[in-house]
């Protein structure tokens, strides 16, 4: 920021495409032969691409996310739970995701990994302590978010983020995004409900994040707190429904007998993908 708003743009691209890297990497480590149209589908979701040259949070936001559920992935979890423990100081709602990540190492027995949950607020906490509000409970005490009467918000109905979709989605988005939830559920389903199968674990650390998010913000915007119903937020979580859609893309391409046929429905997902997004 010091270095003026151009260099703002150029910090928020280069976080978008090291987010779409990692949303590569990530679907390519649960084996998915589709991994390549996870940059696509992360990169030129409509809102998501506009979003890139702005200087908003959400792009930030979006890259640690996707870091945390890269590392969490490759094992490394101590990793995970740190980049995890600092979501919330680049958006407040990077504070949902502490829990869900922490059933998820719960899950996995990392014990050792989940302090490091707590390195984002004790961080901030003693920088805060050390050189600004000389206190230790500033994030407490200092919250700017208030809502309510005389708050600067507003409220709406409960489908403002559901009619809005196709503007900062796009409807292959959508489909995509349906599809691959319901072929995630059902391979659960198939695996006997087991809390521990990579199923669930792409459940709790992506849909639980995406879904988490969005309900979050729908409901906020129902009851009038802290919240403008802008949807420029939803680009926070967009590249999860990205590498969500691959899976989608994969439920439809099994469907599909002759390799040419699923190499023409890649073709034609990543032009309806990718034309809105322009």
């Amino acid at each position: 920021a010091l270095l003026g708003f151009y260099w703002v743009r150029v910090f928020n691209i280069t976080c978008g495409l090291l987010t779409a890297w990692l949303g590569f990497l990530t679907v390519r480590r649960w084996n998915s032969r589709y991994a390549f149209l996870a940059p696509a589908f992360i990169l030129f979701t409509p809102l998501y691409f506009v979003m890139l040259f702005s200087g908003m949070t959400e792009i930030l936001f979006s890259l640690l996310l996707m870091l945390s559920i890269y590392l969490f992935f490759r094992d490394f979890h101590i990793l995970s739970a740190i980049a995890v423990s600092f979501l919330y100081f680049v958006r407040a709602e990077g504070i949902l995701m502490i829990p869900l990540f922490l059933f998820a190492l719960l899950l996995k027995k990392r014990y050792k990994a989940i302090p490091f949950l707590l390195t984002g607020v004790l961080s901030y906490s003693l920088a805060g302590l050390l050189y600004y509000y000389h206190d230790f409970f500033w994030l407490f005490r200092n919250i700017p978010y208030t809502g309510g009467e005389g708050g600067h918000y507003g409220r709406g109905t409960w489908y403002h983020f559901f009619q809005t979709m196709p503007e900062y989605m796009g409807y292959a988005g959508i489909v995509m995004l349906i599809a691959g939830t319901l072929s995630l559920l059902i391979e659960f389903i198939r695996n006997g409900w087991r809390l521990k199968s990579e199923s669930f674990f792409i459940i709790l650390t992506v849909c639980g994040p995406f879904y988490g998010y969005f309900f979050a913000h729908a409901v906020l915007w129902i009851i009038g707190e802290v919240s403008l119903g802008l949807t420029r937020v939803m680009a926070g979580v967009l590249p999860l429904a990205g590498i969500l859609g691959v899976r989608g893309f994969r439920f439809f391409a099994d469907l599909l007998p002759r390799e040419r046929w699923k190499l023409a429905m890649a073709l034609l997902v990543i032009l309806l993908t990718v034309v809105p997004g322009v």
